[in-house]
């Protein structure tokens, strides 16, 4: 999984014999991960608790006191016994953790190699490695940092934490609705495809490497799933021959010249995995399947990074839609020199960087969440960009494509004035107006939204009106037949003018429409 930040490569001294990077284990008996998974429920430790109990807007803001978390009332525990031992990575004094968590608790702690008793004058606990709750599961991860006396690399194949900006805005953009058949690339821990194995058929988490597979594995055992199958491989060759509902990735997407940190590099452009993913869709994503992904990529002078996402399927590419909904977009040199500025990078390997994009002609780097969809059944291709609002999930970017499906129905017209509209409590009404005979007169009128998209329309003042009256308790009909009969409808604005504006709300998220058939159910 890809941080947030820039990653660095550091050392720590260790203690002598002490084994490198450990693993957890991951076949033992079922007993094991149970014990722990009802300890780690009895002591409250959810992602609510824990933002609650460190006055968290988000699980993503904790800090350890390593990180200069200020210290606070202790409180003596369950709950703060495991977030010391397992987010703080502190040590726990052995007695304390089994009076509060229980013996089974902390013999299984032990016995799965997720602690390790250490010797002293009080036998104490230490964690070997994070674990956090997150996307309503319970995941693990590598350790990003040693303890006190501890001198070790951090290994080119490091299991990133998914407790991340990136990887929370990852997770979120991936919708929870039910799918069949589930497939998460580039998996890492198996967030994605743990955190959506209940909504699942079937849920299937790959990786390049071992180290991710293990501790994927170990985190579907440890949430106790029985329908997630965790592979090994390069890319899709572990599931040759299958199609799947739903694909999703979180690629490796830093541009290097050489794969220093295998969750973090993608190759001099920062596309080399996310190309190779998207080019093999035709052979892997069902009809009416879509694929989600979050990361870096570019768009180009000679196309936009929608099209170029388009010409990646190659010639089955007109069976797709893509949609790019664009969280930031910045110029190469002003994101890298930014990253000098802050200490992600030095001013020289900025200025290379620069050098680099300018010569493949990048314009901008475009941090987004797109989706692409193989037709279910066959229309013209859409490639479409919109701007992602704040608190945009999967859910409005698949209602987004549901949508883009359903403008291609020859009876569109007719299922719209069927529906029953609602304006959206996000919209606002910005009016411009104009000196016209010495008289202020009503100029433009904008209908803005921040949310699920960043969008604006402009419309006639009585189409506004007709807008204004939609609340969910008559037709799209019912209300334009109304406001005709009141003389708020002029007659000179038709019927199909109303529609395509009113299309364009809808596309902007500025309407919602309820299909008539749904209030019958």
């Amino acid at each position: 999984m890809t941080p947030s930040h820039s990653s660095r490569v550091q050392t720590f001294t260790a203690d002598a014999g002490r084994p490198g990077w450990e693993l957890p284990i991951t076949d033992a008996v079922d007993a094991l991960y149970a014990a722990v998974r009802e300890a780690c429920h009895r002591a409250g430790f959810t992602e609510a608790n824990v933002c609650a109990r460190f006055a968290l807007a988000s699980i993503v803001d904790f800090k350890s006191h390593r990180e200069g978390r200020p210290e606070t009332r202790r409180v003596l525990d369950a709950l703060e016994v495991v977030t010391d031992l397992f987010m703080d990575l502190a040590s726990v004094p052995e007695q304390r953790a089994r009076a509060l968590l229980g013996d089974l608790a902390v013999d299984a702690l032990l016995s799965l190699q997720l602690a390790r008793a250490e010797q002293g004058v009080e036998p104490a606990l230490l964690a070997t490695m994070l674990m956090y709750p997150t996307a309503g599961v319970l995941l693990v991860s590598d350790r990003t940092f040693g303890r006190p006396g501890e001198q070790r690399e951090l290994p080119e194949d490091i299991v990133y934490p998914a407790i991340t900006r990136n990887t929370n805005t990852f997770v979120r953009m991936v919708p929870s609705s039910r799918c069949h058949t589930f497939l998460e690339m580039c998996a890492g821990n198996g967030v994605a495809a743990i955190a959506n194995a209940a909504q699942s058929g079937h849920a299937w988490s790959l990786d390049l490497t071992a180290r991710a597979t293990s501790v994927a594995t170990f985190n579907a055992r440890l949430n106790g799933l029985t329908n997630v199958s965790v592979l090994q491989g390069d890319l899709y060759a572990p599931v040759e021959g299958l199609q799947f509902d739903r694909i999703v990735a979180h690629p490796p997407y830093v541009p290097s010249a050489e794969q220093a940190i295998i969750y973090r590099d993608g190759g001099p452009d920062g596309e080399m995995i996310t190309r190779r993913i998207v080019a093999d869709l035709p052979r892997f994503l069902r009809a009416g399947g879509r694929f989600f992904c979050t990361c870096i990529a570019t768009d180009r002078t000679e196309a936009p990074l929608e099209r170029r996402l388009h010409e990646w399927l190659g010639d089955a590419r007109h069976e797709f839609d893509v949609v790019v909904a664009v969280t930031s977009a910045e110029h190469p040199s002003e994101y890298y020199f930014k990253s000098a500025i802050n200490g992600g990078t030095t001013f020289a390997k900025a200025e290379q960087q620069h050098l680099t994009f300018k010569a493949m002609t990048v314009e901008r780097l475009v941090y987004s969440s797109f989706v692409i969809e193989r037709h279910g059944t066959p229309r013209s291709s859409v490639c479409v960009r919109v701007s992602r609002g704040l608190r945009t999930t999967g859910r409005e970017l698949e209602q987004y494509c549901d949508w883009l499906a359903r403008r291609e129905a020859s009876d569109l017209p007719q299922q719209i004035l069927a529906a029953y509209p609602t304006i959206d409590r996000n919209a606002s009404l910005r009016q411009t107006q104009r000196v016209i005979d010495h008289k202020w007169t009503v100029g433009d009128i904008t209908f803005e939204t921040s949310w699920p998209f960043v969008g604006a329309v402009q419309c006639p003042e009585d189409v506004a009106r007709f807008l204004a009256r939609c609340d969910g308790t008559r037709t799209v009909h019912q209300v334009i037949t109304w406001l005709r009969q009141k003389g708020v409808l002029k007659s000179s604005v038709r019927d199909e003018t109303v529609l395509q504006i009113l299309m364009s709300c809808v596309a902007a998220g500025v309407v919602h429409l309820e299909d008539a058939a749904l209030r019958t159910i």
